[in-house]
């Protein structure tokens, strides 16, 4: 990676179900915020996509 402590575009995350930081715009739902996130490649529940994770 060029440099690890730069945020960078989502386009360039990782989809092998690592956790990552990811940064959530102000909306009128709540204030703006970082949380984890992780590729899903789809369940019983959803398709494939960004979900929000937990530490555990």
């Amino acid at each position: 990676m060029d440099d690890p402590d730069r945020w960078r575009q989502m386009a360039s995350a990782p989809k092998d179900g690592s956790r990552i930081l990811v940064t959530i715009r102000a909306s009128e739902q709540g204030p703006a915020e970082v949380d984890l996130a992780y590729w899903s490649h789809g369940d019983q529940f959803a398709g494939e996509g960004w979900r929000l994770g937990f530490l555990a």
